[in-house]
């Protein structure tokens, strides 16, 4: 579950707005709460990048509304994604706090029981439509 130690070189050098630590704990705080899915949630390189970029409408994406996104995912959707094809993509959308993260699924290779979700990117954006048709979209 820490997938995030495969990023230590990367830490530090682009996100000035969460810790290391905070997005460590942001994850963590994701896998428990998929856990009962029998999903582990890992956060891709882009997705980390992606959390400052300043193209979110010039506001930063918040501790709390990753906190906030996550709590809504896994109680409003976590069986629709556990059921989720392998190497099944979506996108789901906040219409709260307007953050869409695009994701995949994909077998752990170490628990052949258990499911990466892979957060693949996030982005604050109004109305994202994905550009895959094939996606399955999350609105929460």
């Amino acid at each position: 579950m820490k997938h995030l130690l495969e990023f230590s070189s990367y830490f530090g050098k682009r996100n000035d707005h969460l810790s290391d630590d905070e997005i460590k704990d942001i994850e963590n705080f994701a896998d428990n709460l998929f856990k009962q899915y029998n999903i582990d949630v890992v956060f891709k390189k882009h997705f980390i990048d992606q959390i400052s970029n300043e193209r979110n409408n010039n506001k930063p994406i918040t501790f709390e509304e990753l906190e906030n996104l996550f709590v809504r995912m896994a109680t409003k959707a976590g069986n629709r994604i556990y059921n989720f094809n392998d190497e099944q993509t979506g996108v789901v959308r906040d219409f709260i706090t307007k953050l869409n993260t695009p994701l995949s699924i994909s077998r752990n290779v170490k628990n052949n029981k258990m499911k990466n979700l892979n957060m693949i990117t996030i982005m604050r954006k109004n109305k994202f439509i994905p550009n895959n048709s094939n996606d399955v979209v999350i609105d929460i």
